[in-house]
């Protein structure tokens, strides 16, 4: 049985396993969202979200 597909929700504080951690800035549908992790930088993360946590 496979996970279930992580959701978020824009202003969740979530980790990433290789950038740290950020905030939700953008979420585009159940494909992809967008990643503050502050200073300006944006990371975009897609589908299926194996290395973004929800903190």
């Amino acid at each position: 049985m496979p996970d279930p597909i992580k959701t978020f929700e824009v202003g969740d504080r979530v980790s990433h396993d290789r950038e740290g951690i950020g905030r939700i800035h953008a979420v585009e549908g159940t494909h992809a969202v967008v990643v503050d992790l502050g200073g300006g930088k944006l990371l975009r993360v897609v589908s299926p979200f194996d290395k973004l946590h929800v903190l």
